[in-house]
């Protein structure tokens, strides 16, 4: 996918967050520990929600401040290279998974806050802010969520 504007960061970023789900799906069926399979359908899950959720951001944003261009970042920095399907995370435990995936979360985290800190106006700095927001949220929500899942 090319990357030039801010909507085809929100794009990727939704892909993104579907890609995540898949894989947690895909092993998750391969999976033989019952919590394993749980924490990675909940995760899973998870990533749905917030490729729904950025997709929404997406459908109210400022169609100007959706045609931002941010090649500067792309050019710079390459999109988390590494995704969690090439870990096999059937060979992990529950631990090593969170933190995987929270690694994964911070990297968006990180790809927000440098855009929102180049950001040409309040309204495109206010959606990457929002989305940093849900990043960080949704991360503290998965790992006390996940932690539930050692008390089973």
């Amino acid at each position: 996918m090319q990357i030039e504007q801010i909507k085809d960061i929100l794009d990727w970023t939704v892909s993104y967050h579907q890609q995540m789900g898949q894989c947690y799906e895909q092993c998750a069926s391969q999976n033989e520990s019952t919590r394993i399979k749980m924490l990675l359908d909940y995760l899973a899950s998870h990533e749905q929600q917030l490729a729904n959720a950025i997709s929404k951001y997406e459908a109210i944003a400022d169609p100007r401040d959706l045609g931002t261009w941010c090649v500067e970042y792309v050019n710079k920095n390459p999109m988390l290279a590494h995704t969690l399907c090439e870990a096999n995370l059937n060979e992990l435990d529950i631990h090593q998974i969170v933190a995987k995936t929270i690694d994964m979360h911070d990297q968006l985290i990180d790809l927000y806050v440098h855009l929102a800190a180049r950001a040409p106006t309040e309204r495109t700095k206010e959606l990457f802010d929002n989305l940093v927001l849900l990043e960080q949220k949704e991360t503290m929500r998965m790992v006390r969520d996940s932690e539930s899942l050692e008390d089973l």
